[in-house]
């Protein structure tokens, strides 16, 4: 395959993971209000919003202090699986009534997840769509998020409320890893694989 078809693969792979990740990307409330009505308590549900905050910054910063080269696979596993997998375990969490503490746990990987999309998504676009056409590429991509990001919200709220908070956890966690293999799926012949 030739490397103009690779980036873009690669391209339409981010747009369509993107899309993927954004039906899954949930609102920071959700969390929140699992942990408080888990917990029967206000204050643990409000704690989830600065741990997750703190753990995508510090996520954000470590990642952008890296040097790498392989940002479409750390996108498909340090991003949108990951951020599946922290969704996944807020279902765990709820399913088996644990501890407070494991929501916590939980809003630290969704963070650092989050941290790897808002990171390593718009460097790969800027990397292969060069020039004059860099802001055509991100505003595509933004295009992409917010369609998912509004989708979500709804869907959210109606399995959240209609069926129950699992399987709206379940959803999510699954669409957000479908991002992940996407990704890893397109960009495999990309020289930064």
């Amino acid at each position: 395959m030739d490397s103009a078809k690779a980036e873009k693969n690669v391209v339409y792979g981010v747009f369509l993971a993107t899309l993927s990740f954004g039906f899954s990307y949930h609102s920071i409330g959700f969390p929140i209000l699992t942990a408080a009505q888990s917990a029967d308590s206000t204050i643990s549900g409000l704690v989830l919003f600065p741990v997750f905050m703190a753990s995508s910054s510090v996520g954000g910063f470590l990642y952008s202090r890296l040097r790498i080269s392989k940002e479409v696979r750390l996108l498909g596993y340090l991003g949108y699986t990951l951020t599946g997998v922290g969704t996944l375990l807020i279902s765990l969490v709820y399913l088996y009534r644990a501890p407070e503490l494991y929501y916590y746990l939980s809003a630290v990987v969704i963070g650092l997840g989050t941290s790897g999309v808002e990171t390593f998504e718009p460097t790969i676009i800027s990397k292969i769509i060069k020039g004059s056409r860099t802001g055509s590429g991100v505003g595509y991509l933004t295009s992409f998020i917010s369609i998912g990001l509004f989708t979500s919200n709804i869907l959210m709220g109606l399995l959240y409320y209609e069926i129950s908070p699992l399987s709206a956890y379940l959803y999510a966690g699954l669409a957000a890893i479908l991002g992940g293999l996407i990704i890893l799926f397109a960009g495999r012949k990309f020289k930064y694989y």
